[in-house]
This record gives structure tokens, C-alpha cells and sequence, in this order.
């Protein structure tokens, strides 16, 4: 079993993730300038990926991840919410669209795109640039189609959890 995970992390490209951008550039041309990081490729361990991830200066951050990786997703997802805490944190793939609204649960996650996405996602991200890199108001996300959220008034009572900081990630 952990060869064939070995294996699937070796070689398995991000095929999905690469037509996501390529749909995105052939939408908005330069004004999208995106980057796709594979964990074993792009970074092999928490310190690479913020270092990716601080010089690359993301204004939106997508996560796509299988049910198998669930509990690796959420720590990553907390340790990149402390490192970028306003950029919109948005998780897609086969774990974000079929349990999203367990994925919503961690205050983490900003939004869900569920099924393929490409068209979710590109019109998710045609608002947030008209909004100046912000996500738009609730009405105006309700209106993307296969997006799944929760509205910003219920999410207010769990912003406190925003706060927290992974006691690992400190120095000395």
C-alpha cells in the first residue's frame, strides 16, 4: 500500500489543477498569474511550502485533496491560515465535494468548489478580482453556481478560531 502511495505521489501530475489555470489564463489572460505547488515535487516539508508560499505572495489560495489525505489537508490548511491570514482559502477536489460541509466546519476554508470546478471557479475568481481581491458579498457568491459557503454573519461567531497559533511552528 505505501508503495502505491509512493508511487501516486511520485508521478501522478496534477492534470486536474493544470487545466484549472489553463482555463483561468485562456478567461483572463495576464491578469491571472498562477502557480501550482505538488507536495514531493514543489515542497517535502511545512517549512518549504511557506517559503513557496511567502515568496509567491498569493491574493487567492486553492487546495484540492482526497478524502485519504483529510487529516494532513486540515493541518495545512491551519498552518497556512497563520501564515497568510486574508488571502480566501478555497478547497476543491473528490474530499472537498463529498463531504463540504464538513470541510466548512474548519473556519480554516473561506469556500468549497464542488464537482470539476472549472467554471466555479473561474467565475469565483472573475469576482474576486472585480472586488479588488476580496471575496464578495454572500449575495453575490450565492449566485455562483456549485460554490458552497457559509454565509458571513454565521461565520463571525467562529472568526475566533483564526487566532489560534500552531505552538510547533514557533521558535525558542
Amino acid at each position: 500500500s505505501s508503495q502505491r502511495e509512493a508511487l501516486y505521489d511520485g508521478v501522478e501530475p496534477p492534470l486536474g489543477l493544470i487545466y484549472l489555470l489553463t482555463y483561468l489564463n485562456r478567461e483572463y489572460g495576464s491578469r491571472v498569474n498562477g502557480k501550482i505547488a505538488k507536495s514531493r515535487t514543489d515542497f517535502d516539508n511545512y517549512e518549504e511550502l511557506k517559503e513557496l508560499i511567502e515568496s509567491f505572495k498569493p491574493a487567492i489560495i486553492g487546495i484540492r485533496t482526497l478524502s485519504h489525505h483529510s487529516d494532513f489537508f486540515h493541518k495545512t490548511v491551519a498552518l497556512i491560515r497563520q501564515w497568510v491570514i486574508d488571502v480566501p482559502i478555497i478547497a476543491g477536489g473528490p474530499y472537498a465535494t463529498s463531504d463540504y460541509e464538513v470541510i466548512l466546519q474548519d473556519p480554516n476554508i473561506d469556500l468549497v468548489v464542488r464537482g470539476e470546478g472549472e467554471l466555479t471557479f473561474s467565475e469565483l475568481v472573475g469576482k474576486i478580482m472585480a472586488n479588488q481581491g476580496w471575496l464578495p458579498d454572500d449575495e453575490v457568491l450565492k449566485e455562483i453556481p456549485g460554490l458552497a459557503f457559509i454565509p458571513r454573519e454565521q461565520a463571525s461567531m467562529f472568526s475566533f478560531f483564526r487566532r489560534i497559533l500552531m505552538l510547533d511552528g514557533l521558535d525558542n
